[in-house]
């Protein structure tokens, strides 16, 4: 089972006029995440994990901006 973070849910008509960033898939500190351009950065946007203390540690806190020289591609 993989515990994630999910976007609230949001109403039908809203869905329509809303764009959704695209999100990344990378592994960082092994764990796999999500993350969206942020100007010249990425921010996580979500983790994926089935560790649960894996989404106590604050540098992958959705929100935090990454540092790339530690991010690996998918």
């Amino acid at each position: 089972m993989y515990y994630t973070v999910m976007p609230p849910i949001v109403q039908r008509e809203e869905i329509e006029n809303t764009t959704v960033p695209q999100g990344k898939m990378c592994i960082y500190k092994n764990q796999t995440i999500e993350v969206v351009p942020e100007g010249e950065k990425f921010k996580i946007q979500r983790i994926f994990s089935t560790d649960l203390k894996a989404y106590l540690e604050v540098d992958l806190q959705p929100g935090s901006f990454i540092d790339l020289s530690l991010m690996e591609e998918l």
